[in-house]
């Protein structure tokens, strides 16, 4: 695999844990005060109307609120990022994947050329250069044989006197 895609793959694997972790947090702070909530209007509801108990309870509303809002923000930002993420990474791939097909469609073109156009020229050259060869051989053989002919050939005068 391309290391920029790996690279990718493990920044947005790291965002998504560190948004997890983000977002473990913030329940377990709302679970926290949603229980102080309920522990609230228990007592709210068991010693009678109080101002303070109300007011108490409308503060615990509104962090639960806020905690509520600040966690919906986070998840909706992180699937956006993550989105646009994966985008971006699903582009690169996508590239790299039509470089790779264009570099596959060149090199099968230059192999199928070589197949059905280059060695068969060539091996048409080498059997006409066998032939030549093989030509060639016999003319010096007979050469070979004219000039050991011409080697023993002598021609005996006979002496004039």
């Amino acid at each position: 695999m391309d290391n920029a895609l790996q690279e990718m793959k493990n920044k947005l694997q790291e965002f998504i844990h560190e948004t997890r972790m983000e977002l473990d947090r913030i329940t377990r702070e709302l679970a926290k005060l949603e229980n102080s909530r309920e522990n609230q209007f228990e007592r709210l509801s068991r010693e009678g109307s109080d101002a303070q108990m109300r007011r108490q309870l409308e503060e615990l509303d509104e962090k639960i609120n806020v905690l509520k809002t600040r966690r919906q923000k986070i998840q909706t930002d992180a699937t956006i990022s993550i989105r646009e993420y994966r985008m971006t990474a699903d582009k690169i791939r996508d590239h790299k994947i039509n470089d790779l097909k264009s570099q596959y469609q060149k090199i099968a073109e230059e192999r199928d050329a070589l197949r059905d156009e280059v060695i068969p020229e060539l091996e048409q050259e080498i059997r006409d250069l066998t032939g030549k060869k093989k030509n060639l051989d016999g003319q010096l053989l007979t050469l070979t044989s004219e000039i050991n002919a011409l080697d023993r050939f002598t021609i005996e005068v006979p002496s004039l006197e």
